[in-house]
């Protein structure tokens, strides 16, 4: 990986797609070697890891959703009929971000940088969860 990486020309991108182990590899080399994580791009084929349940509570409409603790943020949303625009459900395209009034996320993508993860005012509701027992959405 490090060979590889350490040839890139400017204005290249790197694109992975494999296991876990390779894309945490190409990301921590990347970030070894100074290449911006802007142009490492990857696309993770899992599901959704459980986590404990927890309450969504939308703000717009005061309504509740909970989400168990093998459903993501997006499926319980979707289920209780609450549209959310999504596309990659892997935390990697910033399609379903959403702003949060209260509450503190897990997160749990690949999109959001650490400012933003740190701030606690939006989360990615197709991978991430709550830390809190509830959270409340600008939804």
């Amino acid at each position: 990986v490090q060979q590889l990486l350490s040839t890139l020309t400017p204005g290249t991108h790197v694109y992975i797609c494999g296991p876990d182990t390779l894309i945490d590899a190409v990301k921590n080399e990347a970030a070894a070697l100074g290449i911006p994580a802007g142009i490492i791009h990857y696309e993770e084929f899992a599901a959704p890891k459980p986590g404990k349940p927890f309450l969504v509570n939308l703000a717009k409409t005061d309504k509740q959703v909970v989400v168990d603790s093998e459903s993501s943020m997006l499926e319980a949303l979707e289920a209780a009929g609450v549209e959310v625009a999504n596309m990659c459900r892997g935390g990697v395209c910033g399609q379903c971000v959403t702003k949060v009034t209260d509450g503190i996320p897990e997160h749990r993508d690949d999109f959001l940088s650490a400012d933003e993860k740190n701030s606690n005012q939006c989360v990615m509701p197709c991978v991430s969860r709550a830390v809190s027992d509830s959270l409340t959405l600008d939804l």
